[in-house]
């Protein structure tokens, strides 16, 4: 299954914060809990936070998908990682997921599958 606990010792699992290094070259430390979603748009990439706050980082999602820990955060679609903690709802029909902060992410039919079936008593 997708969903396991993280066993690679290079995904942050357990570290507290991310380092983003915006193009402007500021490096924001970020608390992990506090990323909702990363969305992909050409060669950059929006890490989208709990407080409303984005950032620009010119780094693909494939690397944010490497880092991240499966356990908590999925690629739901080729253009977003989600961190699951904020998932409150899904959509078969429109094939999408709703988050706390209102956003619906399309996601994709096999993804949507196993989240409902993990989640579903």
């Amino acid at each position: 299954m997708m969903y396991k606990e993280c066993e690679n010792p290079d995904k942050i699992c357990f570290q507290k914060k991310l380092g983003l290094l915006t193009p402007k070259g500021i490096v924001r430390l970020v608390d992990i809990h506090d990323i909702v979603y990363i969305n992909a748009e050409r060669s950059y990439c929006k890490v989208n936070l709990n407080d409303g706050d984005e950032i620009v980082v010119s780094k693909p999602l494939k690397r944010f998908e490497s880092k991240l820990c499966e356990g908590k955060f999925i690629r739901c679609h080729r253009s977003y990682i989600v961190n699951k903690i904020y998932l409150v709802g899904f959509s078969k029909s429109a094939k999408s997921i709703k988050l706390m902060n209102g956003d619906e992410l399309p996601c994709s039919e096999q993804v949507l599958k196993e989240l409902i079936e993990e989640v579903m008593l």
